[in-house]
């Protein structure tokens, strides 16, 4: 029962530090690109809204 108990902490906790690698990988490789395209975004918003003499709401820098 105790040799289980074990086998399933060490099973969780390399599950949990896989999830972490994954959440590494998609923190500093896809996050700068989440940037990019909202940055891109809010170009283009305050480009229409200038053509519409209004301006956005900033909710994300």
């Amino acid at each position: 029962m105790v040799i289980k108990a074990v086998d399933m902490w060490i099973k969780s906790l390399f599950l949990l530090v896989h999830k972490f690698d994954q959440f590494c990988y998609l923190l500093f490789t896809a996050y700068p690109y989440l940037i990019h395209i909202r940055k891109v975004e809010f170009q283009l918003l305050n480009e229409f809204s200038s053509f519409l003499w209004i301006k956005p709401v900033r909710f994300f820098v």
